[in-house]
């Protein structure tokens, strides 16, 4: 894990100038001329943007579903009881050194909280290339 953090440092002290070059948008913007070519990026930002918005809502529905169906046994105990009660699922392997029956609301919880936090880390990624794309076809759409 550390060597992971390490090389993930390392590339990042290497590539510094080029990750500092992909945020300079604003200069693509200001060299522009006419209202026609303002246009054109404007429509690929907006395509990128929805691109984003539609990526991240279904990753983030996707997480809430997934994690959802592990309250599955708990509802059927509560609309078809048995006799003996149904076993816990959770969302994914982990052990949290408690009784799971007792805090499995809280466990959910942070399980749910969690990975949508990862999730963001994903989306964060993954939306960033999409805009980044987007802004790329804008340019060549504006000079061919």
């Amino acid at each position: 894990m550390a060597l992971s953090e390490a090389e993930r440092e390392a590339n990042l002290f290497y590539t510094y100038n080029n990750t500092c070059n992909l945020f300079n948008h604003s200069t693509d913007w200001n060299i522009l001329e006419t209202k026609e070519e303002h246009d054109i990026m404007r429509k690929y930002a907006e395509k990128g943007r929805w691109y984003a918005l539609t990526y991240g809502s279904f990753i983030y529905a996707s997480n809430i579903i997934f994690a959802t169906t592990s309250l599955v046994p708990r509802v059927l105990d509560i609309v078809f009881p048995l006799n003996i009660s149904r076993p816990i699922m959770l969302p994914y392997p982990a052990y949290y050194f408690v009784d799971e029956n007792q805090y499995f609301y809280y466990i959910f919880l942070h399980m749910l909280l969690t990975s949508s936090v990862c999730m963001t880390g994903l989306i964060a990624h993954d939306s960033t290339f999409f805009v980044y794309v987007e802004h790329i076809c804008g340019l060549f759409a504006v000079i061919g």
